[in-house]
């Protein structure tokens, strides 16, 4: 990992990002100005809705950073945990988990390389899986976290969208999916959609986000699959 400049990077953010990011990371997704803390919540809405989050599932998140989504599952009553690269990252997310009153569990780890031991109902990559060089070895890190028929969400929020609405609908029509979790690339995300398109292979099960969400025409690619592994 030294020999990593990227992955040295990602460590070493929390203490480059200086006391105002800190204070930053720490706050999130709230203390934003009002339409960036909206999205972050509505994306989190959106996590559980796709994931069927009850009271009681298991969730992984992997690529946690400050860990404000999994500490918002544990909210809910998720048996949630947390995995990141920079122990200064997890650090914080202890920090808040405490400051909060909230149980949830946070553990420094290279996402490509974690083995969880199938133990989870659920694995979510929100915002994260762009920060790797080889998503294909994150995506089976995924898969050996996930029970048989778990489900995983890749979510990589497109922030032009985000911020312009349907006003940005016509460019997305044309962009392409970033990576599918069979490790392959093409697909659309489209205006009246999130993903279009669903694939097989891989020991994934995948279907395409899509419905009415307020979220199909602000957000990039988000990518459900589901764990074939018995």
């Amino acid at each position: 990992m030294a020999n990593d400049p990227r992955k040295q990077a990602e460590i070493d953010y929390p203490r480059a990002a200086g006391e105002e990011g800190r204070a930053w990371i720490r706050s999130k997704p709230f203390g934003h100005n009002p339409q960036e803390t909206a999205r972050f919540l509505i994306d989190f809405g959106y996590v559980l809705q796709l994931l069927d989050l009850h009271v009681g599932s298991s969730l992984a998140e992997l690529g946690c950073g400050s860990g404000w989504m999994t500490r918002l599952a544990a909210r809910h009553g998720v048996q949630a945990e947390g995995y990141d690269i920079s122990p200064e990252m997890i650090e914080i997310a202890r920090a808040e988990a405490a400051r909060e009153g909230v149980d949830a569990v946070f553990e420094a780890g290279d996402y490509e390389e974690l083995d969880l031991g199938r133990r989870f109902d659920a694995c979510l990559i929100y915002d994260a899986l762009h920060h790797s060089e080889r998503p294909e070895l994150v995506l089976a890190a995924a898969r050996r976290a996930l029970k048989p028929g778990g489900r995983l969400l890749v979510a990589e929020p497109n922030w032009k969208q985000r911020f312009q609405g349907r006003g940005a609908s016509d460019e997305a029509a044309a962009l392409p999916l970033p990576i599918a979790p069979n490790g392959e690339g093409g697909g659309a995300c489209c205006a009246d959609s999130v993903t279009c398109g669903a694939r097989r292979g891989g020991g994934w099960r995948t279907s395409a986000a899509s419905g009415s969400s307020p979220l199909t025409c602000i957000t990039g690619a988000w990518i459900i699959a589901a764990s074939e592994v018995q």
